[in-house]
């Protein structure tokens, strides 16, 4: 069962449909990442939008859904690791950007995922900013850096 927890906490970045965002705030990922292509979804579907950044074995995800309120991805988040018996090294609320936010810290099959969930506001949906890492290699502080940047004092 973890096996499937792993891929879907790392595909579920990749498991919906994109389009042009509606966000108001862009994220800046670190100096020396790789920008893969981004996703936007056709006009006239919910605003969504994916970008990846790639250094070395490590990911770096941000993607923004207008269509997925903030209280219903975190209970989701929230459910998967209930019914996987997941126990997170981290699973806090606190505050992004003067918004409601959630961090989720977990190694898995090899792996260190670092979760940041944060609700773009009423009827605007959430963003979610996933970092992975093989549990060999330590977090990139510059990762850290780029989220503490765009969550502001």
């Amino acid at each position: 069962m973890r096996t499937l927890v792993t891929g879907v906490l790392a595909a579920a970045a990749f498991a919906v449909p994109l389009v042009a965002a509606a966000d108001s705030k862009t994220f800046t990922a670190p100096s020396g990442w790789v920008h893969q292509p981004s996703a936007t979804s056709s006009p006239g579907a919910v605003a969504r939008s994916l970008d990846t950044w790639k250094k070395g074995n490590q990911s770096l995800t941000v993607l923004f859904d207008a269509g997925l309120a903030y209280a219903d991805e975190l209970a989701l988040v929230r459910k998967n690791i209930s019914e996987n018996g997941l126990h997170p090294t981290t699973d806090r609320d606190f505050t992004c950007a003067g918004r409601p936010a959630h961090e989720v810290l977990m190694s898995l099959n090899g792996s260190m995922f670092r979760q940041v969930l944060i609700d773009d506001g009423a009827g605007q949906g959430s963003t979610r900013i996933t970092y992975s890492h093989p549990d060999s290699v330590p977090a990139a502080p510059d990762v850290d850096s780029a989220i503490t940047a765009y969550c502001g004092p």
